[in-house]
């Protein structure tokens, strides 16, 4: 047997409790708490790091949007609004209603699922949980789940009556929710947790489907086929309770259990014997070959061929990622950031993902844009050198200028850029003192380094020259409560440093 490499998660894990101290080992905590709050700091880092700011990889991936439709009884209106979600969380509906959602869930299983179904519901599980109360000999599944929670609703109680603008008033209307974009990967959260008056647990098993067939919630077209990629169990109480994962491997198609430091390979039949709480489904699609010996003709941006070969919808091509304002290619990405290909397949991967871009037919980099960065790149190397040698030229005596910590932090990001950053520098503006006061006063509990930098006369007088600023904040002492009275005395420099300084200034 070949051995395989893993991985040590350990400093994620540390990470991890670093950013969210309220997970920390020992806590009582909500795996789908935990994936929200994931999910947004990994978006937030990666868009950090990326030239499109609005959405990153992650949401791309989890991303959905639920079209949710009122039609009004009186006039026949219908009004609709949409909203993104990252996760679909549904209730387990009551045993009274099993019957009749069985038989619609039939309508719609594979027959592969049709026939595990019939087995689970001639199983002693179904017998055990008839005896004593539970399922009345009917199976539950994901499918009697999700026609549950999307069925329409009608809206009839007087505080839930419905606004018609057509109408000008209130009545009874009837509320539908389909689901108008599906992600990648589908996440759904079993609402097993009742938080009334006393809190319980839902213990119920849920049958899931090993193929997903959601074209019953879709609000127009067909939707895309999903599998069972992944499961999070939870197993105990609502108070002491325990999360472990299973997952599918896409290289040997095998499921592994994930229980603390433990893995585990486990068949399929233990996976779908577990106490789901979190289901996920991947959208199938064949798997794409890689670029290789491509001509090149035209360049495809890398962020958008990675997710070209691991998403089933990777979304439109964009160059935003690697072009400058010249519709070039920019000098702040690396070349490898350019995957090449034919213009024949560019139009055809255009076309498919419904793309408007042209192609990009060099990777060579913009030159008006490489010699302003180059520029930028010596003026930042000069600046950084004046502004240490100034500051080494401390008085003691004073007196003492303030720089807001905000303004400061730009400006020492800007003093650490390099064309090797590959990353567009932030010019500072005007430095900004005004931070530091509220209605004309000066703030309390204002922390040195924390919220103020100290430089002294030369260092703001030569800062003030290159930036300017709104307000000046001057004390006789390195500490911005006190020595408010300090006389007036001009800080002059050679005109040669006048000179200087003139013309490192960014117009």
């Amino acid at each position: 047997m070949k051995s395989q490499s893993t991985v040590d998660p350990g400093d994620l894990v540390q990470s991890i409790y670093c950013a969210f101290p309220e997970f920390s080992p020992g806590t009582q905590q909500d795996s789908q708490e935990f994936l929200r709050l994931m999910i947004d700091k990994l978006d937030t880092a990666l868009k950090e790091h990326s030239s499109v700011k609005s959405s990153s990889f992650v949401f791309e991936v989890f991303k959905g949007r639920i079209e949710t439709k009122v039609e009004c009884k009186n006039c026949g209106s219908v009004s609709a609004c949409e909203e993104d979600f990252l996760d679909l969380p549904v209730s387990l509906p009551e045993s009274s209603e099993l019957p009749q959602l069985n038989q619609e869930s039939q309508k719609i299983m594979s027959e592969v699922d049709k026939i595990n179904f019939h087995k689970k519901s001639k199983s002693k599980l179904s017998f055990f949980t008839k005896c004593f109360g539970g399922y009345s000999g009917k199976v539950l599944g994901l499918y009697d789940c999700l026609i549950d929670n999307f069925k329409s609703e009608d809206l009839h109680e007087e505080a839930n009556l419905y606004y018609c603008e057509k109408c000008d008033g209130k009545y009874f209307s009837r509320r539908t929710n389909k689901i108008k974009q599906f992600p990648n990967v589908l996440i759904v959260v079993f609402k097993r947790f009742k938080y009334q008056r006393s809190s319980s647990k839902i213990t119920k098993h849920i049958e899931l489907p090993l193929s997903l067939n959601l074209d019953s919630f879709a609000s127009e077209g067909s939707a895309p086929n999903y599998y069972l990629g992944g499961i999070i169990q939870h197993t105990g109480s609502l108070v002491r309770g325990h999360y472990t994962a299973f997952s599918k491997n896409h290289r040997d198609n095998l499921w592994y259990e994930y229980n603390d430091k433990f893995v585990k390979q486990r068949t399929l039949e233990k996976v779908l014997s577990s106490q789901a709480y979190i289901a996920f489904y991947i959208q199938n699609f064949e798997a794409r070959q890689p670029l290789t010996n491509e001509p090149e003709e035209a360049y495809l941006p890398l962020e958008w061929y990675i997710k070209y070969q691991h998403l089933a919808n990777p979304g439109p091509i964009t160059l935003s990622s690697i072009l400058c304002e010249h519709n070039n290619f920019s000098p702040l990405v690396d070349t490898c950031n350019a995957v090449p290909c034919s213009i024949k397949l560019w139009k055809h991967l255009n076309h498919q993902f419904s793309s408007q871009e042209e192609y990009l037919t060099s990777n060579t980099y913009c030159k008006t844009c490489l010699e302003y960065f180059r520029v930028l790149e010596s003026r930042v190397q000069e600046e950084k050198a004046l502004i240490e040698s100034l500051s080494k030229e401390d008085s003691k005596l004073g007196p003492w200028f303030f720089v807001s910590a905000e303004w400061m932090q730009t400006w020492n990001t800007l003093m650490r850029w390099s064309l090797k950053t590959c990353v567009r520098p932030e010019l500072p503006g005007p430095i900004t003192n005004s931070v530091l006061f509220e209605e004309d006063e000066l703030k309390s509990n204002l922390v040195r380094n924390k919220h103020y930098s100290v430089v002294n006369p030369k260092v703001w007088k030569a800062l003030s020259l290159l930036y300017g600023f709104d307000v000046e904040v001057k004390r006789a002492f390195a500490s911005i409560y006190f020595g408010k009275n300090v006389p007036d005395e001009e800080v002059t420099f050679p005109e040669e440093m006048y000179q200087r300084i003139r013309s490192l200034k960014i117009n």
